[in-house]
């Protein structure tokens, strides 16, 4: 699912299924467009059909290409019921877990390290808490 936003909400989209036929959290990526993230969700997707499993706890190598890293980030239940309605009508309700993707600049830093590269909000959704903190930076 494909969400487009107005500023200053940003763009994202995330998949509905993963939990159901995998027992894996949903995916949500943010603030890349849509060609990227579309590539993007179905990359992953790929991946935890195959077996993978992606947590809020390790940074994963090997999710994009050229060997580029993925950090995941659980999402909030909050976060969820402001922006995953598509998500919740198919689930019932918000039982269901939910990670955000996040990929590094080409330097290898997250949007919430020091000296990222780019504007550091793009990639959180709104009412974030920890947009809220990248943006005082």
């Amino acid at each position: 699912m494909y969400v487009s936003g107005n500023s200053p909400a940003p763009d994202f989209g995330f998949t509905i299924g993963l939990f159901a036929t995998h027992d894996h959290p949903e995916i949500v990526v943010v603030g890349l467009g849509r060609e990227m993230v579309s590539w993007l969700l179905t990359r992953i997707a790929e991946q935890v059909r195959d077996g993978r499993r992606f947590d809020d706890v390790h940074e994963f190598d090997r999710v994009l290409e050229n060997q580029y890293g993925c950090r995941f980030r659980a999402l909030s239940r909050k976060l969820r019921l402001d922006h995953l309605g598509t998500a919740i009508w198919f689930y019932q309700g918000t039982a269901f877990p939910a990670l955000q993707a996040f990929v590094p600049d080409v330097n290898g830093r997250y949007p919430w390290e020091e000296g990222v590269d780019g504007n550091a909000s793009a990639q959180f959704l709104n009412g974030d808490p920890l947009r809220r903190k990248t943006m005082k930076s």
